[in-house]
């Protein structure tokens, strides 16, 4: 303060070890920044005595100015670091990012304590601080809830904004731009760099896993540019996807899951329950019966279960489940995918010397020999389900939808189009998904170059309802006969290293 009326309230002490360049040691007031660091400041103290008044000022800071860095530190070397690496090591990962969600927002909790604090007290640019680093935690709190899958450019872009906030606090906050030299960031500088170099190395290894895939991708490519090349099979490729996008639609685009149902099994014949479950690998011997009958009663407890906590079509949370129904479904299933390849002059696949040919049910059908051969889609394997339902739906099981599948093949687009339209005409059939990779606009690099139309459906009759199957939806794929032809074992096992490499 300048004022003849007053004693000055503000000072500084500086050193050098040259006489020539300074250095500020000590001020009238200070704080301690988010890495426990002094910082002084050359600020008013909020003293204005007369002339001639003795003033005590206290210079140890209050414990608020220690709050904000030790609860930083504590919270996330606990709920950051040391709890989710913890859970990870117990393999209970959902668990573990609960808890690294939890800490992000504890920390934020923490600077708007502080910031509080400091707003209540005056400090107005210090508490500017925790108003930034509140806005960082909040903003990638969110990005990580609902885009888990990018965690890497999340971490990268997170990296930025705190190497900001530390430059606003030094150079524009704290008046101090030289004090970066003497006290550098850490924590910005090191997520950026790990980053950058995480996400090269994944760049890298996708661009690896593009190439062993190339030949099939150019095959599957020529394919589809010489169906293409038809002026019929254009049209008939626009009237798919005009249909398809129209049933979609309907949906609003939300992601099905497979729901508890609640019928009744006790009015199912034992026969037809006989029949039904030799899909799920049980025979009809009495010891095998059995065991399928405790599988149903469970099924159809746990469905009770949920009915009367009134939670009607819950997601069903259990692998196993989701099996029993899918077995219960999978002759149900070939049923219905014969009725629709009678209709529309569709295909089934039948093992001979040379591989595998394609024959037309409506042949099959009259040939007791030849649709014994039919070889019919299992159920999913165990271990890929278990790998999909990490990898790509985050621990949830009830979007598992293709246990239960099967696929018709067609020799042109106009029998798969009016197969298509058969089964929505079907009353029996809800369509809950269409994915139409034959689609003009689809990015063929996503499934390596190989095109289809998958249909995701329930099968609601009095035969599902009885075996409390009604909600379980299944897979029906509609495969064109030049695709179907250019696979082969090989070419999976190349997709399937380029889909484990992707993370798929």
């Amino acid at each position: 303060n300048t004022s003849s009326d007053y004693d000055p309230v503000s000072f500084k002490l500086e050193g050098s070890d040259d006489a020539r360049d300074w250095t500020l040691l000590a001020g009238s007031s200070y704080f301690l920044d988010i890495a426990l660091i002094t910082r002084w400041r050359v600020d008013d103290m909020n003293v204005q005595e007369e002339l001639g008044q003795e003033v005590s000022v206290v210079m140890s800071p209050p414990e608020m100015t220690y709050f904000r860095p030790l609860w930083v530190y504590l919270m996330s070397a606990i709920f950051l670091f040391d709890v989710p690496a913890l859970l990870g090591e117990m393999n209970k990962q959902k668990a573990g990012k609960r808890v690294f969600l939890m800490g992000m927002l504890l920390v934020g909790v923490g600077h708007v304590l502080c910031g509080g604090y400091l707003f209540s007290r005056g400090r107005y640019k210090e508490a500017w601080v925790d108003v930034i680093y509140i806005l960082i935690f909040l903003l990638n709190f969110m990005l990580l809830s609902y885009f888990e899958r990018k965690i890497l450019p999340i971490f990268l872009e997170m990296g930025f904004m705190i190497l900001l906030a530390r430059v606003l606090e030094d150079a524009v906050i704290d008046g101090q731009p030289g004090y970066l030299v003497s006290s550098p960031p850490i924590t910005g500088p090191v997520m950026i760099v790990a980053s950058i170099i995480l996400l090269w190395q994944q760049f890298r290894v996708v661009k690896k896993s593009y190439r062993d895939i190339q030949d099939d991708y150019e095959k599957y490519q020529d394919a589809w540019e010489a169906f293409c090349a038809s002026e019929p099979n254009r049209r008939c490729l626009e009237d798919l996807q005009a249909l398809s996008h129209h049933l979609n639609a309907q949906h609003d685009h939300v992601h099905p899951k497979q729901l508890h149902s609640y019928g009744a099994i006790d009015r199912t014949p034992s026969q037809y329950r006989k029949s039904a479950f030799k899909g799920f690998g049980f025979g009809t011997s009495g010891v095998r019966l059995s065991v399928m009958e405790t599988g149903l009663s469970r099924l159809q407890s746990s469905a009770k279960q949920h009915a009367k906590a009134g939670e009607p079509g819950a997601p069903v949370t259990s692998l196993d489940q989701i099996y029993v129904q899918a077995g219960g479904l999978y002759y149900l299933l070939i049923d219905k995918v014969k009725e629709w390849a009678e209709t529309s002059n569709g295909m089934f696949p039948v093992p001979d010397v040379e591989g595998v040919r394609y024959v037309p049910w409506s042949y099959a059908m009259n040939n007791e020999s030849m649709a014994r051969q039919i070889k019919w889609a299992s159920l999913k394997g165990k271990e890929r389900s278990i790998e999909k339902v990490v990898r790509t739906y985050t621990g949830n099981v009830f979007y598992l939808l293709d246990v239960c599948r099967q696929a018709i093949v067609f020799e042109g687009i106009p029998d798969l189009l009016k197969c298509l339209q058969t089964i929505v005409d079907d009353p029996e059939i809800v369509i809950v998904r269409i994915k139409n990779r034959l689609c003009m606009d689809y990015e063929p690099h996503h499934s390596g170059g190989y095109r289809d139309v998958v249909i995701n459906i329930r099968i609601t009759n009095p035969e599902t309802r009885n075996l409390t199957i009604d909600s379980h939806v299944c897979e029906v794929q509609l495969i064109m006969l030049n695709y179907a032809k250019l696979k082969s074992q090989e070419g999976h096992n190349r997709y399937v290293k380029f889909r484990n490499t992707r993370g798929q």
